[in-house]
């Protein structure tokens, strides 16, 4: 990058558990599937410069230690249509390489629109408005999310939306319900990708121990271990670099929970020392 001077670096935002705020249903929400592949960004300058980011950071030389980056960077710089979009937008996506879940071959290494954000108006389009952008520039090779609903969702309805992938065989890992006018987005994860960190905590001595018992899933953890490795850290396990990956979890939940700081005691210290014993039992 050199001593150019790069605009401040505007990650996705964290989407908070649907269990947390339920009264989201309240309101008129569209759901999307919630894909399990790396979360990267576009922009361009105005210089015409267009810049490419993971979820942590721009992209450069030393962020290439995961594999699919120099792939989702390839795939940028050799789209020219990206040219004719304006620096006013960044655009979010999936780049669904091989990581958690397994997805159909023909659906893996390409790009998949989340969301576009106005810098300038401060919030995200809305995604059917985001589907015409993509048209009116005449943008290339960019795959768009087919709505699993749009309207008032009943409670009820939520089960059947979680069922098997469009994009391969397995089961949704979750759902992301967006209410676009209130720029408020949840998730809810499938019951097979909740399993709790069972070495952990048996019989939770505190409500310390309890949180963290009940949010140290393995899911989070993997999720943590490859936050790390884009920050540039070379992890093969917790072990490695621990500290680290307790902070990542720390600043996970933290973020998307409610109940984080609701028990007596709850410092940050007290917190992480809980998360890290659940790592090292």
């Amino acid at each position: 990058m050199g001593n150019i001077l790069l605009p401040a670096f505007i990650k996705y935002p964290k989407i908070a558990l649907y269990e947390e705020h339920s009264e989201i249903l309240k309101n008129e929400v569209m759901v999307f599937e919630k894909l399990d592949g790396g979360n990267c960004q576009f922009r361009k300058l105005k210089t015409g410069r267009i810049l490419c980011g993971n979820r942590s950071n721009y992209l450069n030389e030393k962020y290439f230690n995961r594999y699919w980056f120099m792939d989702f960077l390839r795939w940028v710089h050799r789209n020219y249509s990206l040219f004719a979009i304006e620096p006013k937008y960044i655009f979010y996506g999936e780049w669904l390489a091989p990581h958690t879940l397994e997805y159909a071959k023909e659906f893996q290494n390409r790009f998949y629109l989340i969301d576009i954000f106005d810098i300038e108006a401060e919030r995200f389009l809305e995604y059917p408005r985001s589907c015409e952008l993509i048209q009116e520039y005449q943008l290339k090779d960019i795959n768009l999310l087919n709505p699993l609903f749009t309207g008032n969702l009943n409670e009820k309805e939520l089960d059947n939306l979680l069922l098997k992938s469009d994009y391969g065989t397995e089961q949704k890992e979750g759902i992301v319900i967006k209410d676009y006018a209130n720029q408020r987005f949840v998730k809810l994860v499938n019951t097979q990708f909740k399993e709790q960190n069972e070495s952990a905590f048996i019989t939770p001595t505190s409500p310390i121990e309890a949180v963290a018992r009940r949010y140290v899933t393995r899911a989070r953890i993997n999720k943590a271990i490859e936050i790390a490795r884009c920050q540039g850290l070379k992890i093969n396990n917790v072990r490695d670099n621990i500290e680290q990956i307790v902070h990542i979890l720390f600043e996970d939940i933290k973020d998307e929970y409610l109940d984080y700081s609701r028990h007596k005691g709850m410092t940050e210290k007290a917190f992480k020392r809980a998360i890290k014993r659940s790592l090292t039992n």
